[in-house]
């Protein structure tokens, strides 16, 4: 269980009734690491970049947590196959506009998501919950 962590936007995870269950304390973010942190949370924030970039960013969230720590990633996961739906379709539409706005930027698949969490050391990802097209994602040390 976390006991304390950083958020960057906190107004938009704390209207979801699923984390209520995983008794997150939610505060605003510093700009510098406090040693109290045991996870870091990352919202909307890994489809700006590249994959280079997202193992740097996840590097240093590595080792600013402890060794029980995790960084709970808040983001879109595109499905393998694409499904007939609204969400799959939101997901791959920003997709899209990720390609055409940011470079290196994209949406990404589970494996992708993994393959970012294995360059950053992290030893697993666990899905916690999925709403409309995001996924609640935390990568353990």
């Amino acid at each position: 269980m976390v006991k304390s962590g950083m958020v960057i936007d906190p107004e938009t995870i704390s209207n979801l009734p699923q984390l209520s269950e995983l008794r997150i304390d939610v505060r605003p973010a510093d700009k510098r690491w406090d040693d109290s942190v045991e996870a870091v949370v990352k919202e909307w924030i890994l489809h700006n970049w590249s994959d280079g970039h997202c193992v740097k960013l996840l590097k240093n969230c590595y080792k600013a947590i402890p060794d029980d720590g995790k960084v709970i990633v808040l983001d879109a996961v595109l499905p393998v196959i694409p499904e007939p739906n609204g969400f799959v379709r939101a997901a791959s539409v920003m997709d899209f506009q990720m390609l055409a706005q940011i470079p290196g930027g994209k949406e990404r698949t589970k494996q992708e998501f993994e393959a970012l969490a294995t360059q950053a050391g992290f030893s697993g990802i666990r899905y916690e919950c999925f709403v409309c097209n995001l996924c609640l994602m935390e990568f353990f040390k």
